[in-house]
């Protein structure tokens, strides 16, 4: 073989050696492009599913109150307890009967006598929650204070936002929390505005 021919052989096979990486490259980029689109598709799945599961926590907890600041003792019983829910529902003026229109009142977590626990009450009809919620403001000059039900979600970003509502009330702006939402001056702002900083400054400026 001469000289010519062994270099001519030599780049033929370098030439097959290309050809194969360059098939190789290609199913590879196939493959990354195929699992992009599967990591599109799985998080589209998981987003659907958050979706799902936040309006069933929602769906579960539409008949129900928390009611924080209520006297309580180690050996509390349940009627015990419903007699306080009863006498706190007279002071709000309503025609309730808490043995009847509850499905469920119990205290949230464990005794402790440096802690008044909160009490989460289960009612049969979410139009009795929202008529208590309605009413509730008549406790306003007492230590107890009837709210939603909220999810661990919301409530993270209810307390999240509880430094700029009172930075905005402060400063003489109209403002309240809404489920995972602060209104200021008919303004909404949830958790995410938070981190445009320059954006919520000057607009609470």
């Amino acid at each position: 073989m001469s000289e010519f021919d062994k270099i001519e052989e030599m780049f033929q096979r370098i030439e097959g050696n290309m050809n194969q990486m360059n098939t190789k490259l290609d199913t590879l980029v196939s493959e990354m492009k195929l699992v992009k689109e599967e990591n599109v598709k799985l998080k589209a799945q998981i987003l659907e599913q958050e979706g799902k599961i936040i309006n069933l926590e929602r769906e579960v907890r539409k008949k129900n109150i928390v009611i924080k600041g209520v006297t309580d003792e180690e050996n509390e019983n349940e009627n015990e307890l419903r007699a306080k829910l009863q006498t706190i529902i007279q002071k709000i003026s309503m025609n309730i009967d808490i043995k009847a229109d509850t499905d469920q009142a119990r205290r949230i977590g464990g005794y402790s006598k440096d802690k008044k626990r909160p009490i989460h009450v289960k009612l049969t009809k979410e139009s009795t929650k929202l008529a208590i919620l309605q009413n509730a403001k008549k406790l306003k000059e007492s230590d107890i204070w009837i709210d939603q039900d909220y999810t661990k979600k919301t409530q993270e970003e209810r307390r999240r936002l509880i430094p700029q509502l009172k930075e905005a009330r402060k400063k003489g702006f109209k403002a309240q929390l809404k489920f995972n939402m602060l209104i200021v001056n008919d303004q909404i702002y949830k958790v995410e505005d938070l981190r445009k900083k320059e954006k919520w400054t000057k607009e609470i400026h």
